[in-house]
Parts: C-alpha cells; sequence; structure tokens
C-alpha cells in the first residue's frame, strides 16, 4: 500500500494526552511521522497502513478519534436526513488509496433485528425521496463481481445506533459523488442522502459543527434524542443535491467570511444563522415591450410560480442621498427600471434584478417569507467548482432564506413572514377615533456610541431596540387607565452617529440642549400637516447625564425636560429624554434600561398638556407616570388627572389627522407586547450592557411586573430595571400588563426556542505575581446551541467558573508583596476618587468568615480620617477592579491555604463548579447598585466597607434599615417648562 498522510482529530486536552497519543504510534515500521498539534486536536501521520488500523492504534489510548482529512486524495461525506425522519446519520468516504476507500458512519434510529444493507445509487436526485434515486450503482465496464454501490450489511445495536468502518478495494470516491446513499431495511429503502465533497488535509480546522452545534465526538456517543437532525457538516466544504429544478446547497455559511455572513444573515454567529438553501435561478429575460412575464423555480420543496409585472412607479421621482457628517450628496444616475411585483391570492412578491444573472427580492406566502439574495463571485465560484459541467450556464446560484421577525435581534428586513398579520392584529386592537401623534425620534451621538458597540454595530438591530422601546411607550398610551388611546406613530427615525454642527449638545445641559434640539428639529419638520412628513412632536433620545442647576447646585437627577401642552406648535412640539445613561462611577440610573420608556412616556405626557400628579391637581403623588419622581418602581398606570388631560385634547387638532407608519418604522408589531421578545434576561443586558446579566436569581418571577432585579457575574450586588415590560412572562401562563402579573395572553403567540449550552472553554493561566499566591483561570461557555428565541429558558446554571493554577512559569522575576501591590492600586485609585490618599499606601485585611469578600478587597487611607475604605461600591461598574487578583493568597486554617477566586477568600479546595454564582453565593452586597441621587452614598454603608486607622472593622453587619434604596421622592425634579401663554390650551 502507498504512504500517504493522514488527519485525525483527536480528543486531547493536556502533554500527557498528546504523549499516550505518540506512544501508540511509536515503534511500528508503516508507521513514518507523527505530528501532533495539541492546540488543534490535530494528529498528521504519515503511514503505509490502512486509514483503521492507524486510527484503533489511537483508539488504544481511551481517546476519541474521527478521520479528518487526506493528502493526495478525495473525501466525500453523506448526510442521511432523506426519507424517514426518525433516522438521521453521516457517512463519510475517504479515497486513502488508487484501490483502498475507507467508510466510516453512525447512524441512528435504526430498527434493532431488521436485517439493514448499506448501497450506493446511481443518481441523486431526491426530488421525490428516496424513490427516485434509481438503481444500485454498477458500472457497465467493471469486471468485478459484485456492484460497486454494494456497499454489504451493517449491524445495529439494540439501542438502535449502527457505528461501522470499513476498507473497500472496490469503490473509487470520483465515480460515487453526487450520487446517492441509501439505508435499506429488510429491502426497502427507508433514509437516504447526496454524496458530496469533503475536507482533504488541513482543510477543516473546526472541531465544532456550525450548522448544529454538534461536536465531531457527538458521532460517537449516542445523541439526546434520536431525532436530533445530525447536519453534521462540520467536513463538508459543498453539499449539492438535485431537487426538481434547482440544486440546493446546505452548510454554505460555513465557507463564508465575516463580512458574508454579515450581509447574507445580519449575523456573525454562524450557529444564528437561519433556514436557507442555495438555488440555481434561471436568469431573467425580458423584451422592452412585455410588461409581464412568467418567472418559476423550486424552493424549500414548493414550487414557486410568479408572474412578475414590471413596477415602474416605485423609482419614477427617486432621488438617492449619501450623508456624511453634515453634507448631503444625490447619487448620480438615474435608477434602472428593472424592478417587479406579483400578486395573486397565494403571494404577493417584490423582484428585482438590476444586474445579469442577480435576482434579489421578498416573496410573502401565506405561511412564511422568503428572502432572495445572488451570491459573491467568491461564493459562485466555490458553488461551482464541484459542480463541473451539471449545470447550465444560465443558471446562477441565489441563496434563499426564510425571513421572519422571530428573534427581532437578527433579523430585520422591512418585511417578514407575519409582520403584515400583526399589523392587521394590531390594528383591530386599535380603537376607532383614536388620536395620532405623528412623531420623529432623534438618537444623539452619545447613545449610538453605548449601544451600537453592544449590538454589534448593526443599525438594523439598532432600529429594531429604538422600535421596541417606542413600542412600550405606545402600550403605556393603550392603557385603559388614560381613558382613551392615543396612538404613537414614527414618521422620521435619526440615527447621529456624529452630532450635526447645527446641533450641540451643551453636554447634557439639559435647557440648552432642548432650545438647541428645537430649533433644530423645527428647522427640518414641514409646515404642512397635510405631508406625510411632517411631525407634531419630535423626540431626543440622548445617552448623555442631563443635569441642571437647582438651588446653586448642579443636579443629574433631571432625566428629561419638556414644554407642557407645546404638541402642534413648531416652537415648543420637542422634549429630550434619558436613554442607556449612567453617572460617573458608570452606575446605571432609572433611565439606563426600558424604565426610560417611562420616562419617554412622561415627557410626552408633558407635551400633550399634563402637569405632574400633586401639581396644582388633586391626584395622588406617587404612583402613578405622571409622578414628580422617576425611580425603578411601579408607577405604569395613568392618574385619573392625566385621563381628563386626553379627554380634553380637542384644543390639539393636528393630533385628528391619522397617519401610516412606513413599514420599517411601525412598532405596532409588537402589539403591546415588547417583553415577548425582549425577555426579562434582554431587558437585564439592555441595562447593563452585558450579555452575561440575568434576572436576579433570588427575584420571585411574579414580582418583575414591579420592578425587574439584574445581576452579572461581573459585578457585585444587584440592579433595578425597573417595571418589566409589558408582555414579559411571569409566571405560568402570566404576563406582565400595566405593571402587574396576570393571566392574560398576548395578542399574538410568538415562536419559542429554549437555548443550550455551548461548551466550556478555559482561559490561559494568570497571576498577580504576590507573594505567597497562584495564578487563576477561568471557564466560560455561551448559550449558543441552540440560541435562545423569545425565551429564557434552556440555559440554565452558570456560564463561568473560576480556579487556581500554578504560576512558577509565569512569575520568573521577585514577586511583590499584597501591601506593595495595594498600595499601587490606591494610587491610582485615588486618581478617581479624592477622598483617598495617593500617599499612604494599602492594605489586606484579615479574612473574616462572615465577609469573605473582606481578605480580597484593596483598602485605601481616607484623606480625611486616617481609617481606611474599599471603593467597592464607587468601582463596582466603572470597568476598574477594587480587589487583588483572583489566585492571590488570604488566609490559611487547618493546614489549608485559601486563595482569592471571583474575590472571595475561599479554601484551594473549593468547587465553583458546585455553587451558582450568580444564586446568592457570597451576596456581600445586598442593596442595589443603581446609581443614588447626587450619588450619595450613606454613612451606614460607608462605614461597612471601613477600617479604623488601626485596621480593624468599623462596621460587620448591614441592618435592614441601613440599606434602603432611595426613596422615588429623591429622584424629584422640574422636569417640565411652564408656557404661560399656552396654559389656555391644556386648562
Amino acid at each position: 500500500m502507498p504512504e500517504s498522510q493522514i488527519e485525525f482529530a483527536v480528543q486531547m486536552t493536556c502533554n500527557s494526552c498528546v504523549e499516550a497519543v505518540r506512544k501508540s504510534l511509536k515503534g511500528d515500521p508503516h508507521i513514518k511521522t507523527v505530528d501532533i498539534d495539541l492546540e488543534k486536536g490535530s494528529v498528521v501521520v504519515s503511514t503505509t497502513l490502512p486509514t483503521l488500523r492507524v486510527q484503533e492504534k489511537i483508539e488504544t489510548t481511551g481517546r476519541k478519534v474521527v478521520v479528518k482529512g487526506h493528502a493526495g486524495s478525495s473525501s466525500g461525506v453523506a448526510v442521511l436526513d432523506t426519507g424517514n425522519t426518525n433516522i438521521q446519520g453521516v457517512v463519510r468516504f475517504v479515497q486513502v488509496a488508487p484501490n483502498s476507500c475507507v467508510i466510516d458512519g453512525t447512524i441512528d434510529g435504526l430498527k434493532p433485528g431488521d436485517v439493514h444493507q448499506l448501497t450506493i445509487h446511481e443518481c441523486g436526485d431526491l426530488s421525490q425521496g428516496c424513490d427516485s434515486v434509481g438503481d444500485v450503482f454498477h458500472p457497465t465496464n467493471s469486471g468485478d463481481c459484485r456492484p460497486c454501490g454494494d456497499l454489504g450489511p451493517i449491524e445495529v445495536a439494540n439501542d438502535g445506533r449502527a457505528s461501522f468502518r470499513r476498507e473497500d478495494h472496490v469503490l473509487k470516491l470520483t465515480d460515487i459523488i453526487g450520487r446517492s446513499l441509501v439505508v435499506n431495511a429488510e429491502g426497502k429503502r427507508v433514509v437516504c442522502g447526496v454524496i458530496a465533497r469533503s475536507a482533504g488535509l488541513f482543510q477543516n480546522p473546526k472541531t465544532i459543527c456550525a450548522c448544529d452545534g454538534v461536536t465531531i465526538w457527538d458521532e460517537k456517543v449516542p445523541p439526546k434524542a434520536v431525532l436530533l437532525k445530525m447536519i453534521v457538516l462540520c467536513f463538508i466544504v459543498l453539499c449539492e443535491a438535485w431537487r426538481g429544478t434547482g440544486y440546493v446547497t446546505e452548510a454554505l455559511h460555513d465557507q463564508m467570511t465575516e463580512s458574508e455572513l454579515a450581509y447574507y444573515f445580519q449575523t456573525d454567529d454562524r450557529s444564528a444563522v437561519p433556514e436557507y438553501e442555495v438555488v440555481y435561478l434561471p436568469e431573467m429575460t425580458l423584451t422592452s415591450e412585455a410588461d409581464t412575464f412568467d418567472y418559476t423555480f423550486d424552493a424549500f420543496e414548493k414550487p414557486i410560480n410568479l408572474k412578475l409585472q414590471r413596477n415602474d412607479r416605485l423609482a419614477s421621482n427617486l432621488k438617492t442621498y449619501i450623508t456624511e457628517d453634515d453634507f448631503q450628496t444625490i447619487l448620480s444616475n438615474s435608477p434602472k427600471s428593472c424592478h417587479f411585483i406579483h400578486r395573486d391570492d397565494s403571494a404577493i412578491a417584490a423582484i428585482s434584478s438590476c444586474q445579469p444573472k442577480s435576482v434579489q427580492g421578498v416573496i410573502l406566502l401565506d405561511d412564511s417569507t422568503l428572502e432572495i439574495h445572488p451570491l459573491t463571485e467568491r461564493l459562485q465560484t466555490l458553488m461551482r467548482e464541484p459542480l463541473l459541467e451539471s449545470v447550465d450556464d444560465i443558471s446562477t446560484p441565489h441563496i434563499v432564506k426564510r425571513a421572519n421577525f422571530i428573534s427581532l435581534e437578527d433579523d430585520s428586513f422591512p418585511i417578514a413572514g407575519h409582520v403584515l398579520p400583526q399589523l392587521r392584529e394590531a390594528a383591530s386592537h386599535r380603537p376607532a377615533g383614536a388620536l395620532t401623534v405623528e412623531i420623529a425620534m432623534f438618537f444623539d451621538e452619545a447613545a449610538f456610541k453605548i449601544f451600537a458597540p453592544f449590538l454589534s454595530n448593526d443599525d438594523h438591530k439598532l432600529q429594531d431596540m429604538l422600535l421596541a422601546y417606542m413600542n412600550g411607550v405606545q402600550a403605556l398610551y393603550h392603557h385603559p387607565s388614560l381613558g382613551s388611546s392615543i396612538e404613537l406613530v414614527l414618521v422620521r427615525l435619526d440615527i447621529m452617529k456624529n452630532q450635526p454642527s447645527k446641533m450641540p449638545h451643551h453636554n447634557g445641559e439639559r435647557s440648552r440642549l432642548l432650545d438647541s434640539f428645537c430649533a433644530y428639529q423645527s428647522s427640518l419638520n414641514i409646515r404642512d400637516d397635510e405631508n406625510p412628513e411632517h411631525w407634531d412632536m419630535a423626540v431626543y433620545i440622548s445617552g448623555l447625564d442631563f443635569y441642571a442647576y437647582e438651588n446653586g447646585r448642579k443636579s443629574g437627577v433631571t432625566m428629561g425636560l419638556a414644554t407642557v401642552g407645546g404638541v402642534c406648535l413648531d416652537k415648543y412640539n420637542c422634549l429630550i429624554a434619558e436613554l442607556g445613561t449612567t453617572n460617573v462611577f458608570g452606575k446605571p440610573y432609572p433611565s439606563a434600561g426600558f424604565t426610560s420608556v417611562y420616562v419617554l412616556a412622561h415627557e410626552i405626557g408633558h407635551n400633550l398638556g399634563m402637569h405632574h400628579d400633586s401639581v396644582g391637581n388633586s391626584c395622588p403623588k406617587e404612583g402613578y407616570v405622571m409622578s414628580p419622581s422617576r425611580g425603578t418602581n411601579g408607577e405604569t398606570q395613568w392618574s385619573h388627572c392625566s385621563a381628563e388631560v386626553v379627554a380634553k385634547l380637542g384644543w390639539a387638532k393636528c393630533l385628528q389627522d391619522s397617519a401610516r407608519p412606513q413599514k420599517n418604522l411601525d412598532h405596532s408589531r409588537f402589539l403591546d407586547s415588547p417583553g415577548q421578545i425582549y425577555t426579562a434576561k434582554r431587558q437585564c443586558e439592555i441595562l447593563l450592557r452585558d450579555k452575561d446579566a440575568v434576572m436576579s436569581p433570588n427575584q420571585q418571577l411574579s414580582t418583575i411586573c414591579y420592578n425587574l432585579q439584574c445581576k452579572t457575574p461581573h459585578r457585585s450586588g444587584y440592579y433595578f430595571a425597573g417595571p418589566a415590560l409589558d408582555g414579559t412572562k411571569c409566571g405560568n401562563k402570566k404576563y406582565c400588563y400595566g405593571g402587574d402579573c396576570v393571566k392574560k395572553s398576548p395578542p399574538k403567540p410568538v415562536k419559542i426556542v429554549p437555548g443550550g449550552w455551548g461548551p466550556w472553554k478555559e482561559t490561559a493561566c494568570t497571576s498577580g505575581c504576590i507573594e505567597k499566591s497562584r495564578g487563576f483561570q477561568t471557564k466560560k461557555r455561551q448559550c449558543n446551541n441552540p440560541t435562545p428565541v423569545n425565551t429564557d429558558q434552556g440555559c440554565e446554571g452558570q456560564s463561568i467558573e473560576f480556579g487556581i493554577c500554578r504560576d512558577e512559569k509565569i512569575c520568573k522575576s521577585k514577586r511583590l508583596s499584597a501591601v506593595d501591590f495595594a498600595s499601587q492600586k490606591c494610587e491610582e485609585f485615588s486618581k478617581l476618587l479624592p477622598e483617598l490618599d495617593p500617599n499612604s499606601g494599602g492594605l489586606q485585611a484579615p479574612h473574616e468568615e462572615a465577609r469573605v469578600w473582606m481578605g480580597c478587597a484593596i483598602f485605601c487611607r481616607r484623606a480625611d480620617s486616617g481609617g481606611y475604605y474599599t471603593p467597592r461600591v464607587e468601582l463596582n461598574d466603572l470597568g476598574v477592579s477594587p480587589y487583588f487578583p483572583d489566585g492571590t493568597w488570604c488566609h490559611r486554617e487547618k493546614n489549608l491555604n485559601y486563595y482569592c477566586l471571583h474575590h472571595h477568600c475561599l479554601p484551594e479546595n473549593f468547587q465553583f463548579s458546585k455553587v451558582d454564582v450568580l444564586d446568592g453565593f457570597g451576596e456581600d452586597i445586598p442593596f442595589s447598585q443603581n446609581a443614588r441621587p447626587l450619588s450619595v452614598i450613606p454613612p451606614e454603608i460607608k462605614s461597612y466597607f471601613s477600617l479604623n486607622p488601626n485596621g480593624k472593622p468599623m462596621k460587620t453587619v448591614l441592618k435592614p434599615h441601613e440599606t434602603k434604596n432611595p426613596r422615588d421622592e429623591d429622584w424629584e425634579t422640574d422636569d417640565f417648562i411652564i408656557i404661560p401663554d399656552l396654559k389656555e390650551r391644556y386648562n
């Protein structure tokens, strides 16, 4: 047998694994060289032995092994997923020599006791399942005694799995690519798949499948469910299957670059790619005289028959503006007349073909929406290479994907599968004769810089978040307590990536900012109320921390500002509101997350003529949207005073016309239940801008409608996010509405896909190189296998674990003492906190059993008292750690060393895997970490984190009354302007 190079994927985790594998191959004269890469889990062997012999040698180490690629040879794979849906499997073919083909496979769901046979058939036509694949393959010039396609029987275990490897001396891989593989049971064809090309040596670096998230090792272990669809295309370059009139390709996304993924699927997560096919579409040919023509193809096993009509009105007067900073240019050249429409009882379609052999568009069917996109030249070349001459030149590969807004984060195409019925349903929930406020929203540069990085700098995701935000406001204006519903319609959305020079923000000084914005939006607004681009009210959504001077003192309590009764007046129909705002220490204000929904609703109420409750009226001061304070509790209903203002809005003539929002700006698709899409976890993620943020495990689910509490493993304490959005699940068949947890079905169910954990990934050992200490490392995993859709279920447990490691190889120079390390850090902290003395050093406090964080927190000498203080509260949200590095020695007891782990002083044999970091473990800041009015930390809390000049604790226990959160009235501010001449309009 000739010498060949074979690459194996071997499950190895350490250097001893490498030595064990090397030893298993040592001493065999038929093995020439062995090259092992631990990081990649790769073993490359030059040998004259059959692949199976080498594989079996490696498997004697007890490690799992999969053939990954071959040098100078061909390889292929068949995915068995057509036919009996209970049977799924993968079979690989590797031509290791001219007369040697290795067949390696795993098939699940077979019936034990039946006789099963493996056969290759003449063609890959799966249009009628396994019945259309032809006879067993056998070339006419073959002199072999058996058909080439007869691969013999396979044995099935009691669990329904067949796992086999065999070497065939008749089969030639070049003869079978594009044909089909069939599993026969008792003589009947039960499942089949097309044989496609697979990877050669070093062509497949992955060990995790991007499509299903199934590892290659799962092929050797029974799956959790027999119906697990094993489209494990980790090694596939392409998989083509002839289905009816078009070629369909799966796993093409594995070959895409990040920019291609973003363009076609609006994601960089391969596990989040929606269902799609690659379909070869015929070229669109239309004579200049004809206005209509027929266009047909197949997609998702369904015939698509379109009668396309030219749409000359679409771009007849189109001007396209390119905006850069403060300058706008018009894109030259008139657009081509290359756009078409189709409309009948079964489908609506908009198709464009403005470049040769390029089709793009959307097709709205009864049960789904299909998007069509042409492939890039690179992807087209990749597609055509294995097909050779099998596709005629007039057909071109295109991606056809199912479009939907199930996950409104990943997919924001203007028209989706169930948007139109949702619009109809949303309209049915709107009372006849409701007043309509046409709104222009301006999202400023400061807010853009906060949210864009979190949303992968994806403008569509940002747009969706803002629509959900506005839809939350709309839900409040549909609340029965308002008496009459008010419709909010977005007619314009400006995302300011750079602040316009004509609209200075004055660093958030609210009065000048409001004046600046009012003048700016007024200059853009069309005066004619009949014009569809005119707006009645403009809102400025800002990431700035607004402030004002009240009683001679700068106050950051304010979260918005509006003129009372200014709607419909060009000079006063404008307001400002915070979103995503934090104080100087990074602590979230009540406007940081979706609580800003209430802030914006409150400011809109002012502009409609509402005053604060209890101010000049008989309504209670607290408990309603127009309360003079805006904390993070309740306040989800309207007082009767606010309802009376709405009942008298007849003076606001501009609100009496109706507007139809642009499809991409229509927040009503959330149906007043944005919490269905933006779940409790996602609301916490938005608040803390942290993918690991979750609802506090210690909070009862039924209480989130009043005030949602959030936690993250990266910060201490918990945070209030405000009342959960309407539509947020709060119990069994219960949802939040109007601040209450009620049994009420949402207007339209959404598809639920529970998540699943991906693999653990371990970081390298890191160390602070402090005396007597060790290094530390973390393990993390992501909830992306699959990514959850419209639910927080499926990924229970923690996403991060901590451990210690030996650091001798890292800390080769002299180690610092704990005091020297603390002193260096205290000098840094003093630049942020003037109350700390930069020159007096720091210390490590003694370990306390009741407060396990003490020995791991850095204490710095105060400049005013001589005592010591650890600024844990102040630095908690700044990304500045007030702790010694994990791995720092902190205590010794009963001959056992204690080290800092996740900022807690714990014994060296402590196992984090047995506790949940977020489930109350080591909870040492028993109060909300949200920003406090005027940034004042109560003296009791200061004492809890302080030592006296002798290093003794000043306070070891916080009593319940000492940890109370700020009162709502502490947030009171005059967030409105009264114009005397306007009073008679709304009084």
